[in-house]
């Protein structure tokens, strides 16, 4: 059985049983309240949800992307993910990855150069999403 979300999409029960032992902060709302990252859950909740050791992976996606919303939002004033994966504002989630991921300018390296990798795959997914959704 699928539930709606406010936008009229079908969101499988699963999706949110995996939501709900998220830890309970800024992120976790971001998440739950922005309906491209939801998409991507249950994207990735199709390919990998029959398998409950993934559950934590999938949140630990969702959690990197949450995180990248929040700073469009402070930086940028962007109130959603769809909003900021068209191609015009390319230029300004490059400069976001690099805030998030901790670049220094001054050495040209990341604080965490992993996270600027991991963060290109869910943002290619919702672009295709949104893309189709189209």
């Amino acid at each position: 059985m699928a539930q709606q979300s406010a936008f009229c999409h079908e969101i499988s029960r699963g999706v949110w049983k995996l939501l709900g032992p998220m830890k309970q902060d800024d992120v976790a709302t971001t998440v739950r309240n922005d309906l491209s990252i939801i998409q991507f859950a249950q994207s990735v909740y199709n390919r990998h949800g029959q398998n409950p050791t993934k559950y934590e992976y999938i949140r630990q996606k969702l959690r990197e992307i949450g995180r990248l919303l929040i700073c469009l939002r402070t930086e940028f004033s962007v109130h959603n993910l769809e909003e900021d994966v068209k191609p015009a504002n390319f230029q300004r989630v490059v400069q976001l990855v690099k805030i998030v991921a901790g670049f220094d300018d001054e050495n040209h390296s990341y604080q965490t150069p992993s996270l600027a990798l991991k963060l290109g795959h869910p943002l290619n997914k919702c672009v295709t999403l949104s893309i189709v959704e189209r």
